[in-house]
């Protein structure tokens, strides 16, 4: 069941299979003891935004809102989470992914930071983890909250029996040192003192709109921004503008 759940169907490519996106950006290879991160960066500007992509997706996901922050002047990097694009690490997990965020975070120092799907809830966990960063403000797309929700749909595609599942939780627990009902991107939001902007699909199948009221909840300065058609994607112009007026706000 680890296999399945850790290891993304779609999104890997090897350097030849680079997606044309891709290919006009700077690439530098950042290492987290053996495992290689894939940064890429466009643009020189004052302010720097970081992009965080979410499952069985990689970096080049983001040409649409690169394009509209390279046209406002900013310095955009992207970097490629365990198990995607040319990540040399072979299995996905949300706090593996927050330790590649936190390695490229020091790295670049970042202004913001915008994550898309379980990535947003990865950015969310490494704020909560390190709460005296110097981010500016923040960007939630399509934002899981609860991992019991991610869970229970996983074993229901799967139709895995209670026995299984409670021993899959348990193996969850053990492994990545954290408690399933506990690890929430609404939790982990609590004490972020800083803007965020936050947008999600009515009609999103992949992450119901509920789970993004429960994190909007939690956050004291957020503008919520609702899309009835883009789908968990998210690829929205008019959304992706409004990201960057929002960003861009008193900088």
């Amino acid at each position: 069941m680890h296999h399945f759940f850790s290891k993304p169907s779609k999104g890997n490519y090897r350097i030849y299979e680079m997606p044309k996106f891709l290919q006009d950006a700077k690439l530098d290879l950042e290492f987290l003891k053996d495992h290689q991160i894939p940064l890429y960066q466009w643009g020189k500007g004052t302010h720097k935004v970081l992009l965080v992509h979410g499952w069985n997706s990689n970096a080049a996901r983001w040409q649409l809102l690169i394009q509209k922050l390279l046209g406002h002047n900013f310095e955009v990097y992207a970097l490629e989470a365990p198990a995607h694009g040319m990540s040399s690490e072979k299995y996905f997990s949300v706090p593996k992914y927050e330790q590649f965020i936190h390695k490229v975070y020091e790295k670049v120092q970042p202004n913001y930071m915008v994550g898309h799907s379980i990535g947003a809830t990865a950015v969310l966990y490494w704020c909560h983890l390190h709460p005296n960063h110097q981010l500016q403000k923040v960007g939630l797309l399509g934002a899981p909250s609860d991992m019991r929700v991610l869970l229970d749909n996983y074993y229901q595609i799967l139709k895995a029996s209670p026995k299984m599942r409670q021993a899959f939780d348990a193996y969850i627990e053990q492994r990545f040192q954290v408690m399933i009902n506990e690890f929430t991107g609404a939790r982990f939001a609590e004490k972020i003192n800083i803007p965020i902007f936050q947008a999600h699909d009515t009609l999103d199948e992949v992450v119901f709109f509920a789970e993004a009221e429960k994190i909007a909840k939690q956050i004291t300065q957020v503008q919520f921004y609702t899309t009835n058609g883009a789908g968990h994607s998210m690829h929205d112009l008019a959304m992706y503008e409004a990201l960057v007026q929002f960003l861009k706000t008193n900088s």
